[in-house]
């Protein structure tokens, strides 16, 4: 795989919605291979004191219950008060920002997404195997 072409579904627009002058451009990441990929299964929304919309995401890990029946397992399991999540990363957006990223996510996502949400990707591209 060539990492130095953007991905195939990447939607990039710059520019503000009152700006006259718009246009399309593509984003370089600097170095995406250098930073990890996490399964994202945690997530907090908060309102910063000026407006801001202030999202944590994060990998919850669930912990391994080990017990010779099922009552322990039961009595296991009422004990856990909580469950750690590894904080991934912190994002900032204002609400416009924040409506530029919702629907770039929107539109980057197939209209067959539930193929693709199951993970085949047999024919994504919609090309024959060579």
């Amino acid at each position: 795989m060539d990492r130095s072409k953007p991905p195939k579904r990447q939607t990039n627009v710059q520019g503000r919605s009152d700006d006259p002058v718009q246009r399309e451009v593509p984003i370089e990441f600097i170095r995406p291979d250098e930073v990890s990929i996490d399964l994202i299964n945690a997530c907090a929304v908060q309102i910063g004191n000026f407006g801001e919309i202030v999202i944590t995401v994060g990998q919850a890990t669930v912990p391994i219950l080990v017990a010779a029946t099922e009552e322990e397992k039961r009595r296991e399991f009422s004990k856990i008060r909580s469950v750690k999540a590894k904080t991934v990363a912190r994002l900032a957006f204002t609400p416009a920002s924040l409506q530029f990223f919702l629907s770039t996510i929107q539109a980057a996502i197939p209209n067959d997404s539930e193929t693709t949400l199951r993970g085949d990707t047999t024919n994504d591209d919609k090309t024959p195997d060579a």
